[in-house]
């Protein structure tokens, strides 16, 4: 009779705790979690309800697809770890995840998509340091470059360098400088003269 075997209790192991127990499995038999593992675990992290632990799977799985050319595939992950980091992620973490979406957007071809994240900046204020909002703003003027929205471009990095302030550091003054020269080189002369300018007067 098959009722007569033993069976456990939904509440002794549900769904959640063998998707916790496969998530650790996998993690040790796999170590680095390499190829598509790092997806894999990331899903069975989040239906263990380990949303922490999932948010940075799916992050480390976005940056993976970012690295090897996958743009859309980044884009899917990166923005699942963004669903389920809400309101609980720092603000490193966040950075990074903006920061990275802004690429993939822009890799993609989805530079609309990345002017609406774009929108999502002036709320992050208390969350962001002014490093991190710096970084990001110019970013989005690389992307404003990308669009031919250079007088948007060159607003960007005005706001990336009155956050940044007098004295940059230096990784930071190379990342503004590189966007700059680029800006210079793709934007029409009206545009370049307004970057110099802009320049001038925030380094001054």
């Amino acid at each position: 009779d098959l009722h007569s075997f033993p069976t456990r209790r939904s509440s002794d192991l549900n769904a959640a705790d063998l998707s916790r127990r496969a998530a650790d499995a996998v993690e040790e038999i796999y170590e680095g979690l390499s190829g598509e593992w790092c997806q894999v675990v990331a899903t069975m992290r989040a239906d263990a309800g380990d949303t922490a632990g999932a948010a940075r799977q799916f992050i480390e799985a976005g940056r993976r697809a970012l690295a090897d050319g996958a743009p859309e595939s980044a884009v899917t992950l990166l923005e699942r770890a963004r669903q389920l980091g809400s309101g609980h992620l720092d603000g490193a973490t966040l950075a990074d995840i903006l920061e990275m979406l802004l690429n993939a957007y822009a890799e993609w071809g989805r530079l609309d998509r990345a002017f609406e994240l774009a929108d999502l900046f002036g709320d992050l204020d208390t969350v962001l340091t002014t490093t991190q909002r710096a970084t990001l703003h110019a970013r989005l003027a690389w992307v404003c470059d990308l669009a031919g929205r250079w007088s948007d471009g060159v607003a960007a990095l005005d706001t990336a360098r009155m956050l940044l302030g007098p004295d940059p550091a230096d990784e930071h003054a190379a990342l503004i400088d590189s966007i700059a020269a680029e800006l210079a080189l793709n934007a029409p002369a009206a545009f370049r003269s307004e970057e110099r300018r802009v320049g001038k007067e925030c380094r001054s």
